[in-house]
């Protein structure tokens, strides 16, 4: 073999190489990016509020895309290091903010339980169904078999499913307790609030104290 086509055979093989490189960075880049807006699709159909990865980032995955089709791979490996960064990033700030609002679930779950352990309205089972889902909910698999498209249906599908049966749950537990002048206190007092005399009147606290929850509540002074 002559020394030019040594040579050629040489660039051909390290552009070969490099493509083979880049097309697994930009597989991860994808996975990243993918991870990241099924996060925000759990964290709309739960709260009914959109959440979008940051403009910023947006516009790295858009050169991203767009080098990618023009074939610029010096451009490429020049920028997908830090976009890969930025994609990681942004994807764990997403789904911090989906936690942080999963653990005001888990508070709410964690009520349903004491108060059923008390009252005995429904199956234990449901709720401890409810607390393990809460616990995956913050979990997503990109799974290369499936279309990205139906990965969202399927996991809109289960958030929803999920919320329902939260509400399902709230309203039968706290069916004895509707219309009366505790019901609003017993809601507060699951979700963790402290309740004040000052808000609520004498009356109230009495029929809380007669309940089937008055060995549940204890009044305590707060100086000023």
């Amino acid at each position: 073999m002559s020394k030019s086509n040594f040579q050629s055979e040489l660039k051909n093989y390290y552009e070969t190489q490099r493509r083979s490189h880049l097309t697994a960075k930009l597989q991860t880049a994808t996975e990243f990016m993918e991870e990241t807006l099924l996060f925000c699709e759990v964290y709309d159909a739960l709260f009914e509020e959109d959440l979008s990865p940051d403009e910023d980032v947006r516009s790295q995955v858009e050169s991203l895309r767009q080098n990618a089709n023009d074939k610029k791979f010096d451009a490429l490996e020049e920028e997908i290091p830090g976009t890969i960064d930025a994609l990681e990033s942004e994807r764990d700030d997403v789904r911090s903010e989906l936690q942080h609002e999963l653990h005001d679930i888990k508070e709410r779950i964690g009520g349903f339980k004491a108060l059923n352990q008390r009252i005995q309205k429904i199956d234990p089972d449901r709720i401890e169904s409810l607390s393990e889902t809460v616990s995956e909910l913050d979990q997503v698999t990109i799974e290369a078999d499936t279309e990205f498209e139906r990965k969202v249906q399927e996991i809109r599908s289960e958030a929803q499913e999920f919320k329902n049966e939260i509400r399902d749950v709230e309203s039968s537990l706290f069916e004895d307790f509707r219309g009366s002048d505790i019901e609003n206190l017993v809601r507060s007092l699951l979700s963790g609030e402290e309740i004040r005399l000052a808000e609520n009147s004498i009356d109230a606290i009495k029929s809380l104290k007669e309940s089937d929850l008055g060995s549940y509540v204890t009044l305590s002074l707060e100086g000023e």
